[in-house]
C-alpha cells in the first residue's frame, strides 16, 4: 500500500494498492471516504444509517482515524471517518466500540497507538510532512 497526499494536513488523500489480476472484471477501487468532524457526528451518522436499514460492515480504529464502513445501495464501499490526534504507520486497524464514551474511545486509542514503534502525535507528523513536501 502506498499512502499519498499533496496536503500536509491530511495523512493520505489517495491509496494505491497493487495486485489486481490482469484478467479481472471488477473495479480495483476499494472505497470512497468522507471526513466527519467528531466522534459524535460519526455516531449520529452510524445511527441514521442503521435506522435506514444499512449494515455497518466494520468499525476500525486506524490510530490516525476512527472509521465505519458500509455499502451504499449500488454496492459501493464507503467509509466515514474522524481524525484522531495521534499517528501510527499505516496500514493499521483494530476494532473499536462506537457505543463507548468519547473519553473511553480516546483513552483506548491513545494506549494502542503508544504501543506502536512508529507512534507520534499528529501535529508532529504534519511538521514532518510539510518538511518533506518542501524538499
Amino acid at each position: 500500500m502506498l499512502f499519498l497526499s499533496t496536503n500536509p494536513e491530511e495523512h493520505h488523500e489517495i491509496v494505491l494498492i497493487g495486485g489486481r489480476p490482469d484478467d479481472a472484471d471488477y473495479s480495483a477501487a476499494q472505497q470512497l471516504s468522507f471526513l466527519l468532524e467528531s466522534l459524535d457526528e460519526l455516531r449520529e451518522m452510524r445511527d441514521r444509517l442503521v435506522t435506514a436499514g444499512v449494515d455497518i460492515n466494520r468499525y476500525a480504529c486506524h490510530g490516525n482515524a476512527w472509521s465505519i464502513y458500509f455499502s451504499d445501495p449500488e454496492g459501493n464501499y464507503l467509509e466515514l471517518y474522524v481524525h484522531t490526534p495521534w499517528y501510527v504507520p499505516q496500514p493499521y486497524g483494530d476494532d473499536f466500540d462506537l457505543d463507548e464514551s468519547n473519553d473511553e474511545i480516546m483513552r483506548r486509542t491513545e494506549a494502542l497507538c503508544r504501543k506502536d514503534s512508529g507512534f507520534m502525535m499528529e501535529t508532529d507528523r504534519k511538521v514532518k510532512a510539510r518538511e518533506t513536501m518542501l524538499n
